[in-house]
C-alpha cells in the first residue's frame, strides 16, 4: 500500500535517510527499492552522492533535510568501528533537536542483533520478521501525518465572512422582483434610497413612517442611531431622518443589488 500519492514529485514525498554499514548494502538496496515502490523518497549514498561531491558534507546535509532517518542494524554493523558510527552520532544530534514526540529516528534490525545502548530509547522495527516491513511503513505513515498537521497549522487561516441575508437574494431579475414585492413597500424602498443619497431632511413624523422604519430595522437594513428612538418622532413635526436611523452594511448591499438589477441610482 503506497504511503502517499505516488503521482507527487519527489520533493513532496516523505524523505527518508538510510543509515547503514557497507556490509549491509545488498539488504539496504532491496529496502531502498521497496520504499521507492511505496511512494517514499529514500536517500542512499551510492544513489544520491555524485562524483566529486564532499562525502561528509552531503551526508550531514541529507540527514538534516530528511523527515525520517532509518538506522539499519545488523550483527556486524553494531560492533563495527568506522563511518557508520559517525553517521549515527550525527543522526542522534539532529534527533535531539526535534520536538518531543516526533518520529524521526527509527532503528531497523535487518537480522537478530543487539540494539546499541545509545539507540535503545527508540522503539525499533525488525525487518526480518513477517510483518516487519509493514510495521516500518506504519511508522512512516505516522510521521507523514505529523508533517501534514504541522503544515495545516502553519497555513494562513482564511477568514470566512458571514453572509448577510441580502447576499442570498436571487440573482435573476424576475426572481428578485418577486422577493422585493414580498419584503418591501415602495415607500420603504425609497427611505433606503434617500438615506444613501442624503435626501433625508424633508420628512414628517407620522405613525405610518414609524412602522415602515421599524420594518426596515427588523429586516436588518437600517439601525437606530445611538441614543435615538424611532418612537420619539413627533407626530406631524418635520425631522431629518438621518438623525434617527442609519443604513447597515446589509442595507447598503441591498441597495447595490437593487441599483444593479433595476438601474436605480446608488
Amino acid at each position: 500500500m503506497p504511503l502517499t500519492d505516488a503521482t507527487k514529485g519527489e520533493s513532496q514525498l516523505l524523505r527518508v535517510f538510510l543509515c547503514h554499514s557497507s556490509g549491509d548494502k545488498p539488504v539496504v538496496r532491496d529496502l531502498y527499492r521497496k520504499l521507492k515502490a511505496d511512494a517514499v523518497n529514500p536517500w542512499l549514498d551510492e544513489e544520491d552522492i555524485l562524483p566529486g561531491q564532499d562525502w561528509d558534507q552531503e551526508i550531514n546535509k541529507a540527514v538534516r533535510n530528511s523527515h525520517v532517518v532509518i538506522v539499519c542494524l545488523s550483527g556486524s554493523s553494531v560492533t563495527k568501528e568506522g563511518y557508520v558510527q559517525s553517521e549515527i552520532r550525527v543522526v542522534l544530534a539532529v534527533a535531539d533537536e526535534k520536538p518531543e514526540g516526533t518520529i524521526f529516528l527509527i532503528p531497523l534490525k535487518l537480522e537478530e542483533c543487539e540494539v546499541p545502548e545509545k539507540l535503545r530509547r527508540y522503539q525499533w522495527a525488525e525487518l526480518f520478521e513477517e510483518r516487519g516491513y509493514e510495521r516500518l511503513l506504519q511508522a512512516l505513515r505516522a510521521r507523514a501525518s505529523q508533517l501534514e498537521a504541522i503544515a495545516a497549522q502553519a497555513a494562513p487561516q482564511r477568514e470566512t465572512k458571514r453572509p448577510s441575508p441580502i447576499a442570498d437574494l436571487p440573482q435573476r431579475l424576475d426572481e428578485l422582483d418577486r422577493v422585493l414585492t414580498l419584503l418591501l413597500r415602495p415607500e420603504e424602498r425609497n427611505h433606503l434610497i434617500n438615506l444613501e443619497k442624503g435626501d433625508t431632511d424633508d420628512y414628517v413624523g407620522r405613525h405610518t413612517l414609524r412602522n415602515e422604519l421599524r420594518r426596515l430595522r427588523a429586516l436588518g437594513l437600517i439601525q437606530s442611531n445611538p441614543g435615538r428612538n424611532i418612537g420619539e418622532m413627533a407626530e406631524n413635526r418635520r425631522l431629518n431622518l438621518k438623525d434617527f436611523v442609519a443604513l447597515t452594511d446589509s442595507g447598503r448591499e441591498f441597495l447595490a443589488r437593487l441599483a444593479y438589477f433595476r438601474n436605480l441610482p446608488k
